[in-house]
């Protein structure tokens, strides 16, 4: 998990978001938004026992999982092998209807009633093959050509930097890596009298990679 995603959920929990919430807003899994929390609950939420059940317990144990999602070896078992009440699954074609209204996976599993990580694998092939390139492509690429950043051109257009970025590809307007950017050096001396926050925004690089120059360069 990156630094700025720990940064969010601590903030969101600070505000006073749930668990179940965070993970929604953030289309994380429940052990990676529990690895971030500052006092994640003992007791595990139903979503994230059913993570455990459906996902996790197939690669960990159960001292593992506890480690993993910072409970009880209890509150691990009981996820793990007493199986959590039948509910009726959504269907794919209703979840490819939720996409194709919401074009996130966070959406969908918060309308559908399903978890996210079911959400997440139900729709895996359906995300690449289909939706939100086609939609988005013509507005992307004109918006490619401006100054505008990857993470500015998907608020404005509506979808996620990951879409911007391969549009960019398909159309074949991919932009440097920001580790590849050539004016690092006004960027660190910029960063040497403002916050790194200030630094980002004014140049649209990450906070991390900002960081990382740093680092590389003293």
């Amino acid at each position: 998990m990156t630094d700025s995603n720990k940064d969010r959920i601590r903030r969101l929990e600070a505000a006073g978001y749930r668990e179940d919430i965070i993970v929604l807003h953030m289309s994380l899994t429940h052990h990676k938004v529990r690895q971030a929390l500052r006092k994640p609950e003992v007791k595990l939420t139903k979503s994230a026992r059913e993570e455990i059940y459906y996902d996790t317990a197939f690669d960990h144990t159960q001292k593992a999982l506890a480690k993993l999602y910072r409970t009880t070896d209890q509150e691990v078992y009981k996820a793990k092998y007493v199986s959590p009440p039948k509910t009726i699954k959504p269907t794919l074609e209703k979840l490819e209807h939720l996409y194709a209204q919401h074009q996130d996976f966070a959406a969908v599993a918060s309308r559908s009633g399903a978890s996210l990580a079911y959400v997440k694998r139900e729709l895996a092939h359906y995300r690449v093959k289909k939706l939100p390139r086609a939609q988005h492509t013509a507005e992307v690429s004109t918006l490619l050509d401006s100054n505008l950043t990857y993470q500015q051109i998907a608020a404005q257009v509506g979808c996620s930097e990951s879409t911007v970025c391969n549009i960019a590809k398909d159309v074949g307007k991919p932009r440097q890596t920001q580790r590849q950017i050539e004016n690092w050096p006004e960027i660190l001396k910029h960063a040497e009298t403002h916050t790194v926050s200030e630094t980002s925004r004014e140049f649209g690089v990450t906070r991390a990679n900002i960081y990382y120059q740093q680092k590389v360069t003293a």
